[in-house]
């Protein structure tokens, strides 16, 4: 039936083309965007931002933490109820 669903924020450096029956359900930004058939993007209610705060007082992260690795093996982790984001390593 041709037909895809995604549901997210889609970042595109050039062009993004939706064909056909495409749906995307949340936000598209694009230099060009091209759309043709039934396709149609369903935007989402922006969601507000909430400030929390942390003590950092257990042995892992909870909910509200997502660590990230870009280059290399070291993950964020929590040590004596602080949050490492580095290891004591050069070329970080």
């Amino acid at each position: 039936n041709n037909q895809s669903i995604v549901n997210g924020y889609i970042y595109a450096a050039n062009q993004l083309t939706l064909n056909n029956n495409s749906e995307l359900n949340g936000r598209v930004t694009a230099r060009q965007l091209t759309m043709s058939g039934s396709s149609r993007i369903n935007q989402f209610e922006q969601q507000l931002y909430a400030c929390f705060s942390d003590n950092f007082n257990r042995s892992s992260l909870g909910q509200n933490w997502i660590p990230y690795t870009s280059t290399g093996g070291f993950t964020p982790s929590l040590i004596s109820n602080r949050l490492r984001l580095t290891e004591d390593q050069n070329n970080q």
